[in-house]
């Protein structure tokens, strides 16, 4: 498997610009023959890796921003699979953005938006937000 590179901008632009308009055929050591991408710095690179890396970084964010927040559902307890928990903000007037939405923004800002949510695996998310059940 090759590497490919892999780091946390401490830079809100960091969102995935999948507008790029120059595109070529060339053969990925990965996956064959794909269409590249040529990137914000000029370089060509598969579109598969690329987007295999972006996944790759938003759960990488997702997952220190659950550890950040204890681990596990505030209500059942829940702890088996990250991509199941979810942030619910305590105050929504307090809401600046969904963070699961923005997981393309630095994780400083993420943390800062984290701070004012409590973790609920998503089947506790639902009862909340349909109010079945209060949060404190």
């Amino acid at each position: 498997m090759a590497l490919h590179h892999f780091y946390i901008s401490q830079n809100d632009m960091s969102c995935v610009n999948f507008s790029m308009t120059e595109t070529i055929t060339k053969i990925c050591t990965i996956h064959g023959e794909q269409l590249f991408a040529k990137s914000g710095n000029g370089y060509f690179r598969c579109k598969k890796c690329r987007y295999q890396d972006i996944v790759r970084r938003r759960l990488k964010l997702k997952s220190i921003l659950v550890t950040e927040l204890g681990g596990k559902c505030e209500r059942c307890g829940y702890n088996k699979c990250v991509r199941a928990m979810e942030f619910h903000h305590k105050d929504r007037s307090q809401k600046e953005f969904g963070i699961c939405e923005k997981l393309c923004y630095s994780l400083e800002r993420l943390r800062k938006e984290a701070q004012k949510c409590i973790l609920l695996c998503c089947r506790c998310h639902r009862e909340v937000e349909e109010e079945l059940f209060a949060v404190h």
